[in-house]
């Protein structure tokens, strides 16, 4: 992940918080010196705010991450600003343009305070946690609107999941894929996408290892279609999206159970036809009728990295589809909160983390940046389900 191209201002900025957080603790607010810090630290965050339009901060296994750039540097400064916000338990704080200084002494007041429980946000400065909740915390903020609608499009019972296996089921029999039922899955995400029921609420959660298939293709059918509506992509071209995501691990139908649930490593041989599922996925794609370009490609396409590497081998200079990559953006985030026979499912911010680290190599940095902007415009309002955590067989 590539360091903030403004990291010696930014290192300003948080050396004069720090500063006020600090002499909180030795002037009372009115003192001219704390005033001076205060003022100090005001103009620095403001300047910050006017050239970036927000200031976000997330702490991430004790790295800054500063609007989905790493701050490199070891400095004092830094680790003392993470040292705050840790003891705090705040994960994200953005400073927005409106932030008055009455905000920023309320927040340095509340950092300083070792016998104060909560710190208080504002409408300037936002605080929160990018985490995820469980199915049923998710469903407990849905307004009484939105659950009615979900009931309506058929998203709070199984029915997704029951249509996915009756596509993926005709798909391992080599048959043609019932469009009907799949067309139903992609037309009722589209439709809670409008009728604005924020996408990580749409997420299903895995009831058991059977169902991976199924709720993988359904999750990683979501969370591409919100990459691409908020990329400004509109509802008729979400659905090709919507069905080339679903069907993009269409491929592994054909690879044997036992090196699908292995718990082991892979040998040569098995990792070979593994990675064969992205041309044996294509190739069946390309048999069918009335299917999108874009799932061909998709299943083709999603293991190719953005620095070139990955797999299958194509000719040199190959560029992957947006959509493609998009899916794997989308897939890998699923499978690393997913409980599988050979990997147990991985903390939501180390998966953030991983996300960001491979900014640039394995994923296109601009989308990994625009589905962290999913993370955290919708994490703290509608979570998605937990990692899924069913036990393999």
């Amino acid at each position: 992940m590539p360091a903030h191209k403004n990291s010696d201002e930014l290192l300003q900025v948080i050396a004069h918080f720090n500063a006020a957080v600090t002499n909180q603790r030795l002037y009372a607010v009115q003192h001219p010196q704390m005033a001076r810090y205060l003022n100090n630290a005001f103009e620095a965050l403001i300047q910050a705010v006017r050239a970036q339009g927000e200031l976000t901060f997330i702490v991430v296994d004790g790295e800054l991450v500063i609007n989905n750039h790493t701050l490199s540097s070891r400095t004092p400064h830094l680790r003392q600003f993470v040292q705050i916000l840790t003891r705090c338990a705040i994960e994200r704080v953005s400073f927005a343009p409106g932030m008055t200084l009455a905000e920023l002494t309320a927040l340095t007041q509340d950092l300083a305070a070792t016998d104060r429980a909560v710190v208080r946000g504002s409408a300037g400065i936002k605080l929160g946690k990018l985490k995820m909740a469980s199915t049923s915390s998710r469903m407990g903020v849905l307004s009484p609107e939105a659950r009615q609608k979900m009931k309506e499009l058929g998203l709070l019972d199984d029915k997704p999941i029951d249509e996915m296996k009756e596509v993926f089921q005709s798909i391992q029999a080599a048959r043609q894929v019932p469009m009907g039922a799949l067309n139903q899955v992609v037309h009722g995400f589209i439709s809670g996408m409008l009728y604005n029921i924020q996408p990580l609420g749409l997420l299903t959660s895995l009831k058991s290892s059977d169902e991976y298939t199924f709720t993988h293709a359904i999750n990683v059918c979501v969370l591409t279609m919100a990459q691409a509506e908020m990329l400004g992509i509109k509802s008729g071209r979400l659905h090709d999206i919507g069905v080339a995501a679903a069907l993009h691990d269409v491929g592994k139908m054909f690879v044997p159970d036992e090196i699908l649930n292995k718990p082991g490593k892979l040998n040569d041989d098995e990792w070979t036809l593994m990675r064969h599922h992205t041309i044996r996925g294509a190739r069946y794609i390309l048999k069918m009728d009335g299917l999108p370009r874009l799932a061909f490609l998709a299943a083709l396409e999603h293991h190719i990295r953005y620095d070139g590497g990955g797999y299958p081998e194509l000719e040199k200079g190959w560029k992957p589809n947006i959509v493609s990559q998009m899916i794997a953006v989308a897939d890998l985030f699923d499978a690393m909160r997913s409980r599988r026979p050979y990997q147990a499912p991985k903390p939501d911010d180390l998966v953030v983390k991983i996300l960001a680290e491979e900014r640039g190599t394995t994923f296109n940095p601009l989308l990994v940046d625009n589905f962290l902007h999913i993370l955290q415009r919708h994490g703290t309002d509608q979570s998605a389900p937990a990692a899924s955590d069913a036990n393999g067989p």
